[in-house]
């Protein structure tokens, strides 16, 4: 495929930009922050730089949106794209490296999950009450909130409040089966 030399220039210049060996045009002002020197209608959304955000307008300015402005090809950025994907084949490489940690990590969450939920149930299952099984997740401050709330309230606080998975997924078991427990107290 052929491209014209204004579409491989902006496709050269934003991978420039975006492997920092080139900078959009601007200034540093005396508190540090960067102002781009000329704005387009692509710049209408983005925040003034601050103290907190010195770099908001240089990051914009590093965007394939932009570049295409200055360059003046807003209406053919898909032939840019197509550039892009032809004169810079590692993208491509490192956008599938990078869906596949994300899918591993994903897995790896999924079964984390499931093991602590295979925990919990044990737990639940072991205690015969809800003091029981506060105690046996490591929980004992939470003894004090139990005498004051509810069930459901002692759960959405957990979820609020607490960094122990375990205790909240415990709960939410304990919970679903309190009506099973109390007819099984029941009919004993």
């Amino acid at each position: 495929m052929n491209f014209d030399h204004d579409i491989l220039a902006a496709a050269q210049r934003w991978i420039r930009l975006r492997d920092r060996d080139e900078h959009p045009i601007g200034d540093f002002d005396r508190a540090g922050r960067f102002h781009l020197d000329e704005r387009f209608p692509c710049c209408a959304g983005i925040r003034s730089p601050s103290r907190r955000y010195p770099y908001s307008e240089m990051l914009h300015g590093r965007s394939l949106a932009h570049v295409l402005q200055e360059a003046g090809l807003q209406e053919r950025e898909r032939e840019v794209r197509a550039a892009l994907r032809l004169i810079d084949p590692e993208r491509a490489a490192r956008r599938k490296l990078r869906e596949e940690k994300c899918d591993a990590l994903r897995r790896s969450l999924v079964q984390r999950f499931v093991t602590l939920a295979g925990e919990c149930e044990t737990l639940v299952v072991a205690a015969s009450t809800l003091a029981e099984l506060i105690d046996k997740v490591r929980a004992p401050h939470l003894l004090k909130q139990m005498m004051a709330y509810s069930l459901d309230e002692l759960v959405a606080y957990i979820d609020r409040r607490s960094r122990q998975p375990m205790l909240a997924i415990a709960l939410r078991l304990w919970r679903s089966g309190e009506g099973e427990r109390q007819q099984f107290l029941q009919a004993a």
